[in-house]
């Protein structure tokens, strides 16, 4: 979603096999859609990231920034909400020395919260070099230059950023949980600097959940000062809450079931997306999809009967892709987004 166009939703789709990504833009809330570039970069979007500035004048177009996952490779740039892409050829000189297959394979490209577009955390699809673990590329001025930070062992692979505030980072794996720095990074910098002063070192990252994603998409959400996480873990799977700046993290829904209703009936809990609204938090899940939601003020109790889930959307999964929210002013009603491996949906909150 557009932050400051609130009508305008984006979306990239992808394949494994290379072929061209398809950028696809509505301005009318989903309501029709227009294929705004296809020849641009092949593979899989992965985790791209849309500037979150709610500042910028609205008449300007939205900077975004994709990796292209099993195709072209690398890390690309928009500044005209996807119709059309520049390759970041500094992040491919940057990260060279530490890739295992003589190309640039990015996973998730997030854009920091203190200075958007321009401070850019990016996490390697799988491990650096000589290493069991990925790192991490950060720029400071848009992708023109970039500083690596190698990976603290055992940190695992495939990351996304959970973007807290300009030092304060939490990364989340596909197999060994969430990991946090407060430094950005480094040690022995100091916060008026921002610690760029420092040393970009692995101590500066500790562990603090066990929870991780599943390999593909991850749309974490933040409610006021809460952060919510989907987790993946060891086929059970459920929905985590952090309070602190992700320093500590609570399984909101532990065990193989929904609380309620059914009472007692299994349901698969390995939630890829999350997405909220004035009132509730909106989960899919990896495969299914089963659709969950809570209420925001009772954010334990997820019920599955809030709506018919169309047979289409069933059969095809709410595989691990994006989630999206967004206040209809028209109308006063939130729109929930849910992207499956057949097409776009859309849920009108009554």
């Amino acid at each position: 979603m557009d932050p400051v166009n609130p009508g305008t939703v984006i979306t990239g789709c992808g394949n494994n096999d290379g072929r061209k990504i398809k950028w696809y833009r509505s301005t009318d809330y989903g309501d029709h859609w227009t294929l705004v570039n296809n020849t641009a970069m092949g593979g899989d979007p992965w985790g791209f990231s849309i500037d979150p500035n709610t500042a910028r004048d609205p008449s300007t177009g939205v900077t975004m920034y994709s990796p292209a996952g099993y195709g072209s490779g690398g890390i690309w740039k928009s500044t005209d909400g996807a119709s059309t892409w520049t390759r970041l050829t500094a992040a491919d000189t940057a990260y060279a020395p530490y890739s295992p297959f003589g190309g640039t394979d990015l996973y998730h490209t997030a854009i920091l919260p203190d200075d958007p577009p321009n401070h850019i955390l990016t996490t390697q699809h799988y491990y650096f070099k000589d290493s069991g673990d990925g790192g991490f590329g950060e720029s400071w001025d848009g992708g023109a230059s970039w500083v690596i930070h190698p990976p603290a062992s055992g940190i695992g692979t495939s990351h996304y950023v959970i973007p807290v505030g300009a030092t304060t980072w939490c990364v989340i794996s596909q197999e060994s949980g969430v990991w946090r720095t407060a430094t950005a990074g480094r040690i022995n910098g100091t916060a008026a600097k921002q610690f760029r002063d420092g040393t970009i070192s692995t101590s500066a990252w500790e562990r603090v959940s066990d929870h991780y994603h599943a390999h593909g998409s991850y749309t974490p959400v933040k409610v006021g000062t809460a952060w919510y996480s989907p987790g993946y873990n060891s086929g059970e799977g459920s929905i985590w809450k952090s309070t602190d700046d992700c320093k500590s993290w609570t399984n909101l829904v532990p065990g193989y079931y929904w609380p309620s209703p059914p009472n007692g009936a299994f349901m698969n809990k390995n939630a890829t997306g999350l997405a909220a609204t004035g009132k509730y938090i909106y989960s899919n899940t990896f495969v299914g999809p089963e659709l969950a939601r809570a209420p925001i003020n009772s954010d334990t109790q997820w019920l599955r009967d809030y709506t018919s889930t169309p047979a289409a959307m069933q059969g095809n999964g709410g595989l691990p892709m994006g989630n999206a929210s967004t206040l209809h002013k028209p109308s006063g009603h939130w729109m929930v987004f849910m992207a499956t491996s057949n097409g776009v949906w859309r849920y009108i909150e009554p």
